[in-house]
Parts: structure tokens; sequence; C-alpha cells
């Protein structure tokens, strides 16, 4: 009965609070039943509770090993990219913001690469849309920025006047034409969640 003891052991300290002794259970179940078909889960669920105790490099570090060259056996497609998705978000809340703008175009080339070579997934789209509303954001914001204000100088004269309101506007209208392709592109992942935040921002945007 010490699989049974031990990972009920886990999930009582889990469920108590005791994250830390919680852990250490999960850890112990990993080494003493290592051909266990739930250990991909218990490391998700490991990595899960570092990440709810804000605890981001022990979090970001078990996240890695689910997706890295060296993964286990029987990690999904799915799955992988999950840990993907919140290997990048752990990097972000330790400030490494480089790096993870890096990890999320080299998950945005893996995804590409894998669904070309016919991998297929359940959920993943979910997680590549929000990777590909992260980085949509700058160029949101820097399109809402564009101004069609026409010159700061009350005595410019009608024609140049005119030249730069016209330059604005297809400035913006340029920029709308680029953030449609942005945007339509997540939204044809057919995620649900992340395809209606970027039907929201297209929206702010027209």
């Amino acid at each position: 009965g010490a699989k049974s003891a031990i990972y009920s052991a886990a999930l009582f300290r889990k469920g108590m609070g005791e994250w830390e002794r919680a852990i250490k259970n999960y850890q112990q179940f990993m080494a003493t039943f290592p051909e266990d078909e739930k250990n991909i889960g218990i490391k998700l669920t490991i990595a899960k509770i570092y990440q709810d105790n804000e605890k981001w490099s022990e979090a970001s570090k078990v996240f890695y090993t689910l997706f890295s060259a060296s993964a286990p056996e029987g990690v999904s497609p799915d799955q992988a990219f999950y840990a993907r998705l919140q290997y990048g978000l752990a990097l972000e809340s330790l400030n490494q913001v480089s790096k993870a703008n890096k990890h999320w175009d080299d998950t945005l080339s893996a995804y590409t690469k894998a669904t070309d070579g016919g991998t297929t997934f359940e959920v993943a789209n979910e997680f590549i849309a929000q990777i590909m509303l992260k980085k949509a954001l700058p160029e949101f914001e820097s399109y809402m920025a564009l101004d069609i204000s026409g010159p700061t100088n009350p005595n410019m004269n009608k024609k140049k006047r005119d030249e730069l309101v016209m330059k604005q506007l297809v400035g913006k209208a340029e920029a709308l034409k680029k953030l449609e392709e942005t945007y339509g592109a997540i939204i044809g992942t057919g995620a649900g969640e992340w395809g209606l935040a970027a039907l929201l921002d297209l929206g702010k945007a027209y």
C-alpha cells in the first residue's frame, strides 16, 4: 500500500496548505515509482504549486523539464505546449523579459513545425493564441498611439498642413491593415477565449 499512501499523503498535505511537504511527498512518489503513469501529471502539479506560491524560479525549472530535449516519455503535445506557456510566464515574473520574448518566438516556431509535421492537438491552440496576443500588444499600443492631430504649429500654411494630415491618415490606415493581419492570425487559431480577446482589441482599434 506504499504507492497509495505516499500519493494520498501528497494530496492531503496540498489540501492542508502544507505545499512544501506536499512537494516532498510527490517527489518521493516519483522517485519510488519512476514508471508510474501519474508522474507527468505530478510534475505539472508540482510546478503549479510553486507557481501558486510565487516561487517562479522553481516553477520555471519544472516546466522546462516537460518540453526540453530531455523531457520524459509520455508528455503529450498539449502538455508540452502548456509547459512552454507557463515557463514563459514564469520568466516574465522573474523580469527576464528578453529571455521570455525569445522563448515565445521559439514556441511559436515549434508549434508551426509540429502542426506542419502532422502533430494533432486538442487545446494547444489556446496556449498559442495567448502567446500571439501577448506578442501583438506592442503593435496594438503603437497603433493606438498614432495621432491624427494635424500640425502643432498654428502658422503652418494650408498645403503643408493638408500634407501632414494626409500622411498621418495614411500611416494610421497602413498600421490598421497590418494589425488586421496580426489579429486575423490569432482569430484563425480557433482559440475561444483568446480569439474573443483578439476581436475585442480589433474592435478597439476600429
